[in-house]
């Protein structure tokens, strides 16, 4: 469970300030005391830390915490998107924002705003990305000078947060009867956090839809299978449909697995689990030889086609698992054993891990964005420990499929 918070962090020290106790709630919870309960002591000095992180997230203050309308409705959802207070530059990029800056109108309204839109993506990890980017009109180009990520409800952030707010409510209901209330609480935000993903942020597969409502998301989802999507903030409508002019793109991205992972489809059946597996995960032009695809798009950024990042794989093949249906389960070894091959190939010739790697070609490492690609390395090597702990008897020499 603590991998998923890597997406989060891959940021500089000034956007972890309150993103490192995110991992720490995941770190309590796998803190183990004799017999294999937790350790209640541990966790009373924990708890309040665990909950201000928390409360960060939820203040109204920051930005963080924002209104979403309900396509088609005059009701609103609470959810979570990224954001910045400061405008000013990265002190650790500065000339590239800089840069950047200068192309949106220099140190006016739009180069604050365009500040801003930097450092949010930068603490989202994904930075930067086409995810995050409005095309620029009929030409379809992506640019750092249209970065709208503030303006984008994300939903990779808001599963994480769902998860986080389960965790939160086991732990404190594993302290002492005086903290059962905060137990309720986050239970309580858990369920408010669910219903709100499934009303905007999740699309029915049936076909029998129209393509307008399927486009506006909720309705049914809670009973089908659906996809989920990031949502734009001013309107609630699906991401992947508001990118362009003629509103006819259909971007993809690894971010619409995180689900899986934070247990927010635990209600399927095992047809309708079957179901997205096959209609979302395998049909998914994401899923390559040589790993998941971030995105399909290639913008030249890292955080998009062909890069396929560690994290990422494990987040979607741990989501599969958790889905327990033999289909789901063969899926995951699957990709794992993708990941593995392509891993163990770009690894013979010099013994180097990438931090991400190209899911086009097996065996070769990423590239894109504002550096070249870093051997190493810590996520790469967890993920593959990781996997070989689920599958020792992976075949890493055979050929990537």
């Amino acid at each position: 469970m603590l991998l998923f918070v890597i997406t989060i962090i891959n940021a500089a020290v000034t956007y972890m300030m309150h993103l490192v106790p995110v991992e720490a709630v995941y770190l309590a919870d796998s803190k183990g005391g004799e017999e294999g309960k937790k350790d209640t002591t541990f966790l009373a000095r924990a708890l309040p830390i665990l909950d201000a992180e928390y409360d960060f997230w939820m203040s109204s203050k920051n930005g963080r915490l924002v209104s979403v309308p309900v396509p088609g409705t005059r009701e609103s959802v609470r959810l979570n998107r990224y954001f910045s207070k400061d405008n000013t530059p990265r002190p650790e990029s500065y000339r590239e924002d800089i840069d950047t800056i200068g192309k949106k109108g220099g140190g006016g309204g739009g180069g604050k705003t365009i500040a801003r839109e930097i450092r949010a993506a930068a603490e989202s990890g994904w930075d930067f990305s086409s995810r995050w980017m409005m095309q620029e009109g009929r030409s379809k180009n992506y640019s750092m000078t249209t970065l709208a990520t503030t303006q984008i409800v994300p939903i990779d952030l808001n599963a994480f947060l769902y998860s986080m707010e389960k965790t939160l409510s086991d732990l404190h209901a594993e302290v002492a009867t005086a903290s059962a209330p905060k137990a309720l609480y986050y239970m309580e935000q858990a369920r408010q956090r669910k219903n709100a993903i499934f009303r905007i942020m999740a699309f029915p597969l049936d076909t029998d839809f129209k393509e307008k409502e399927k486009n506006k998301g909720g309705g049914d989802c809670a009973a089908v299978p659906c996809e989920f999507d990031d949502v734009m903030l001013s309107t609630g409508e699906r991401r992947a449909r508001t990118m362009s002019d003629d509103n006819s793109s259909s971007s993809k991205s690894a971010a619409s697995f995180v689900p899986l992972w934070a247990g927010l489809c635990e209600h399927w059946n095992e047809h309708e689990k079957d179901t997205f597996v096959e209609k979302v995960v395998l049909s998914s032009p994401l899923l390559l030889q040589g790993g998941v695809a971030t995105t399909n798009i290639d913008s030249k950024q890292q955080w998009d086609y062909p890069n396929a990042w560690p994290p990422l794989q494990l987040l979607l093949i741990h989501g599969l698992l958790k889905l327990s249906t033999h289909k789901a389960k063969a899926t995951a070894a699957s990709v794992a054993q993708s990941w593995l091959q392509s891993n163990y190939k770009a690894w013979v010739p010099n013994a180097d891990m990438y931090e991400k790697y190209n899911a086009r070609v097996c065996g070769e490492g990423g590239g894109g964005g504002e550096y070249g690609v870093q051997v190493g390395f810590g996520w790469s090597n967890g993920v593959v420990l990781s996997l070989l702990a689920i599958w020792p008897d992976t075949k890493l020499k055979d050929a990537c499929r």
